[in-house]
């Protein structure tokens, strides 16, 4: 059984991740598909090239699950609900003693650039989904992406461990303590539950 799937230029349909990959052009074809989102041509254009770019010359590129990888990996690429990736980013910035967490987004290209990006720079992001990827089903309306340095995900998690053992928990909701929301369902600022009062005799 296969542990890993390996990607090259023919086995790609999304134009958006060829182009951040440099396995295409700038043309017009991409500009109009940001038109959607922007005011118009010469905007939609100047977006598009402030993505990053892999330099020229990539052959193929590979996907695993992590625990089952042949290699080490550049990138790794998870999905979390939003804040088990709000935890993730605040180790990163303990285990690497650096803050703030910067967060970057770019249209059309959530994640293919999120991942390019983080390869280039050397730095963690946590993304939303592209709107194609909720639209076809891939994804839950409540989770997001997370991208790190494959080199940068083990340190971040050691130190969670280390935070488990000495707050009880990876998470508020998980020790016992309070947190903003507690007591409200489904964080509905709507409803909120408090004991009732007791009665004077």
């Amino acid at each position: 059984m296969a542990t890993s799937v390996k990607y090259t230029l023919a086995g790609i349909d999304c134009t958006n991740a060829k182009y951040v990959m440099s396995w295409k052009e700038l043309d017009e074809a991409e500009i109009k598909s940001h038109l959607k989102y922007t005011k118009d041509w010469d905007q939609a254009k100047r977006f598009v090239k402030t993505k990053k770019q892999l330099p020229e010359g990539l052959l193929a590129f590979a996907t695993a699950p992590l625990h089952r990888t042949p290699y080490e990996p550049d990138v790794i690429h998870g999905v979390s609900d939003v804040l088990q990736a709000y935890h993730l980013g605040n180790d990163w910035c303990a285990a690497h003693d650096a803050h703030p967490f910067v967060m970057t987004m770019t249209m059309n290209s959530s994640i293919c650039h999120g991942c390019v990006q983080c390869h280039m720079l050397k730095q963690p992001n946590i993304t939303p989904m592209c709107s194609s990827s909720k639209t076809a089903g891939k994804t839950e309306q409540g989770e997001i992406n997370w991208v790190w340095p494959g080199d940068q995900l083990e340190p971040t998690v050691r130190w969670m461990l280390e935070r488990i053992v000495r707050d009880g928990g990876v998470s508020f909701p998980r020790t016992g303590e309070t947190y903003p929301g507690f007591d409200v369902c489904k964080l509905c600022s709507f409803l909120v539950f408090r004991k009732p009062r007791e009665k004077k005799k």
